[in-house]
């Protein structure tokens, strides 16, 4: 809901990365919109701004495609890659351990685009 929000003010590339480093570097818990909208506004997004973009239709609009989206791939966790509406990978359906994870998700993501682009005869974009 948070980038939603933050994308609907155009606001995403201004805290995308210290959102993500608060969040999974430093542990921190941005789990609500209390917390989320101190969180930005302390990085200099406009309070007022964000608080209505987080309440907006548009934004419940695309939080609620997104969760239904996500129910009907049956993803269950992140990160989970979706290549072409047909393929779906993650490092949990692989087997993979936290040690090589991403770089052998993003070999088999590579892998399926490529894979997709040869069955449309389309070179993938990089």
């Amino acid at each position: 809901r948070a980038f939603y929000a933050l994308e609907s003010i155009n606001a995403v590339d201004k805290v995308h990365r210290a959102f993500f480093d608060a969040m999974h570097r430093d542990k921190r818990t941005l789990n609500d919109e209390t917390s989320i909208t101190n969180f930005v506004v302390g990085l200099g997004v406009n309070r007022e701004q964000f608080r209505a973009a987080w309440n907006s239709f548009g934004v419940r609009t695309k939080l609620e495609r997104a969760r239904q989206l996500m129910q009907d791939l049956g993803i269950q966790g992140v990160p989970t890659f979706v290549v072409d509406g047909r393929y779906i990978t993650s490092p949990s359906l692989m087997g993979i351990g936290a040690g090589d994870a991403q770089s052998r998700t993003l070999e088999v993501v590579d892998f399926l685009v490529a894979k997709s682009a040869k069955e449309r005869k389309v070179a993938p974009k990089r």
